[in-house]
């Protein structure tokens, strides 16, 4: 009985020290640990105050997708970084974002606007006094609190005006938040298509608006010019 006691506490042993819980990262604003990214084949766990950390990296094994800086940090430490198509890690340097004209003389970027989280920062560009890079487009997941210079930045060439809701980078001539020069094309792409979105452009192109709200303002227009008319 003796010996099969030291069998299992020896065999307990070897699994705790098999584990290798990572590091606590920023993976948002909130501590949410549902929005840190891939896991692999591990689990995203809380960590430290609104930190999350992997459970387990000794579980990590190809292959790798959809990595982002959180994973790689939590495993590998800080200056480990996701790599440009997301397949691993890299011990090099983060994917940098695009540079931005955003900021004053000695304004530290802070003229730059909001990030999508705090896992994500400005920093000035080398040697230059007006312009500014996000520091890694890949420090972790968003799905809000993105904007234009954020897209500038991060987003695709294509892609470099926030979406209305400022959760993603969309394809629109301008900037989202304008009032003025609006058509169907862009305000669908703004807004989406969803039945009751505002996907139309007003008639003074100042707005968009929803399929309804058209009808309205076409019912009393006409109205109008037929009190004109009496």
């Amino acid at each position: 009985m003796f010996l099969q006691k030291i069998v299992l506490l020896s065999l307990l042993a070897s699994f705790i020290l098999a584990i290798q819980p990572g590091t606590s990262v920023i993976c948002n604003s909130t501590g949410d640990c549902t929005a840190c990214g891939s896991s692999n084949a591990s689990t995203w766990v809380a960590g430290d105050p609104q930190k999350c950390k992997i459970a387990d990296c000794s579980l990590m094994s190809a292959p790798f997708t959809n990595m982002f800086d959180t994973i790689c940090q939590s495993c590998l430490g800080s200056s480990a970084f996701a790599k440009p198509d997301q397949s691993g890690c890299q011990l090099s340097s983060p994917t940098v974002g695009n540079i931005v004209q955003c900021q004053s003389a000695n304004s530290s970027c802070t003229n730059c606007g909001n990030v999508p989280s705090k896992a994500f920062s400005w920093q000035p560009s080398a040697n230059d006094a007006i312009n500014c890079v996000i520091l890694s487009c890949l420090a972790a997941p968003y799905s809000s609190g993105v904007t234009d210079n954020f897209c500038k930045s991060c987003g695709p060439t294509t892609k470099q005006y926030a979406n209305s809701a400022n959760t993603a980078c969309v394809s629109s001539s301008a900037s989202c938040s304008r009032n003025s020069n609006w058509s169907d094309t862009d305000c669908k792409i703004c807004n989406g298509t969803d039945q009751n979105a505002k996907q139309f452009a007003s008639r003074d192109k100042t707005q968009c608006i929803t399929q309804a709200d058209g009808i309205i303002l076409t019912f009393i227009s006409l109205i109008l010019i037929v009190l004109i008319l009496l």
